[in-house]
Parts: structure tokens; sequence; C-alpha cells
């Protein structure tokens, strides 16, 4: 029997051979593994952590979650300073997976990283919209 919680603070939901959990802070799940269920719970907090402790981000990130293949793919757009966003081609892909292995050592998963410049993603209250859910269940 799978467990299914039915709270605002966390659902838990069987789509298919998928589990989805909602909750108003984890926005990441799931896949089956097996015989069983392996549930990933990713925070925007854990996100940020990392990123704001790497030189040249700037504060706005955006997570957007997406599906392929039957699983949940996360990438992370990332505002850079101009000078790293305009560097060398050799130096951007090192940036990049320097904040892909910090970022799967906090979260235990693989996330894709894309640079943007400054001021591009979309701002709500001079905030950036922190997670877009792309999936269609």
């Amino acid at each position: 029997s799978i467990p299914a919680y039915n709270s605002i603070e966390h659902l838990l939901v069987k789509v298919g051979r998928f589990l989805l959990s909602i909750s108003e802070e984890v926005y990441l799940l799931t896949a089956e593994g097996g015989a069983f269920y392996m549930i990933i719970n990713v925070f925007p907090l854990q996100i940020e952590k990392v990123l704001f402790e790497i030189e040249g981000i700037e504060p706005h990130y955006q997570i957007v979650v997406d599906r392929e293949n039957h699983s949940d793919k996360v990438t992370v757009l990332v505002e850079v300073q101009e000078a790293i966003f305009f560097d060398v081609m050799k130096k951007q892909r090192q940036f990049i997976e320097h904040i892909k292995t910090r970022l799967a050592s906090e979260l235990g998963i693989s996330v894709d990283v894309k640079l943007v410049e400054e001021k591009t993603l979309e701002r709500t209250e001079g905030k950036s919209k922190r997670v877009v859910d792309n999936r269609k269940l």
C-alpha cells in the first residue's frame, strides 16, 4: 500500500507509475525505483544556500521542472555577473560544472544548470519567480 497524506502541507499522489509529492516548500518529486517508490524532496532554500555561497552569482535564480522520459528533470537558471556571462566558454563550462557539483552534493540528485544574463529572469515584486513547473500530470 502506498502512503498518502491529505493535508495542505503535504500531498502524495500516485500518477501512473510515478508518485508526485506537493507541499508549500517541496517542488520536485519522484520516480518508481524497482519494487519500491523513491521520493526526492528538493527545497528551493537548499538551492539558494549553495548558489549564494558561489562568487559571481546574482541573487536571482529560477528552478524549472520538466518531465522527460517519465522522469522529472530539474534545471536551475542562474543569473550571473556580466563578466562571468561573457567569459571564455571554457571558463563558463568549468563554472557550470562547479555549480552542478555543489548542488548535487547538497541535494543528492543531479540538476542541469544554465547561466543567464543579469535581469533576464521574470520578476514579481522585485524577486524572480523561484519555481516554474512545466510538468503536465
